[in-house]
């Protein structure tokens, strides 16, 4: 899906991690499954709503990842969260990232907002983070980490700038970008303080989950529900 991965990355903590050969295969590979799956979604996101209203798209997309993974649940049987509050930990980070920075991303696009403006917006996420992890999620940013992340911001922007057209954008859709912006820091500071090292099959489908029952009623009472079916084009963007 969609996120500032299209564009910047995450924040990153500079406390000391176990060593690979130490970690699960499934959590070494994360972060490039991760990444490889977020690396097109402003792409697609564009495409797929010429087909279908933008949470229409996003409710149809939630529930299609949540179909395929179930059968990965059943053959793997991954350790579920025992405590309420792991649930509520792992649902938390799914409501902030899943349901509000993707839908109002989304609406963002909807609403005319350019790729390319969208981008600018979020990729201030990993500064927010650096600025506010070390009294939420008890995290240093170091100043080597801190020129890592504006050099990371400034060459983003370059090449954002130099491929899109950022051109006057809608009230409405610039604030929705805003909105995603919040979304996505507060989710991310939120899984940095609590979240702990969930398989990643769980985390996601409660995330998923939480983003679909997040958007589906928003969906039912403001949209239409209209899909063009036929065009090939959306259902690749569903892929």
């Amino acid at each position: 899906m969609g996120s500032p991965g299209d564009q910047c990355g995450d924040a990153v903590s500079v406390n000391d991690a176990p060593s690979p050969s130490s970690k699960p295969l499934w959590l070494v590979l994360a972060p490039a499954i991760f990444l490889i799956l977020w690396s097109g979604g402003f792409s697609v996101a564009k495409l797929g709503i010429r087909h279908a209203e933008p949470l229409t798209f996003l409710a149809l997309r939630y529930a299609i990842v949540l179909i395929i993974l179930i059968p990965f649940a059943v053959a793997l049987r991954p350790r579920w969260p025992r405590r309420p509050s792991e649930w509520l930990h792992i649902a938390m980070v799914g409501f902030l990232i899943q349901a509000v920075y993707f839908g109002l991303c989304y609406l963002a696009f909807h609403a005319g907002t350019s790729a390319g403006t969208v981008a600018i917006i979020v990729c201030l996420q990993p500064i927010l983070v650096g600025l506010i992890a070390p009294y939420f999620a008890r995290e240093r940013v170091s100043a080597l980490r801190w020129f890592g992340l504006i050099l990371g911001l400034a060459g983003a922007a370059t090449v954002i700038l130099a491929r899109s057209s950022i051109e006057a954008e809608s009230i409405f859709g610039v604030l929705c970008s805003i909105g995603g912006l919040l979304g996505i820091t507060a989710g991310t500071l939120w899984e940095k303080r609590f979240g702990g090292n969930h398989h990643p099959i769980v985390s996601n489908m409660i995330q998923y989950a939480v983003g679909l029952a997040g958007t589906l009623p928003l969906t039912l009472a403001t949209e239409t529900l209209s899909v063009d079916w036929a065009s090939p084009e959306f259902l690749g963007a569903l892929a």
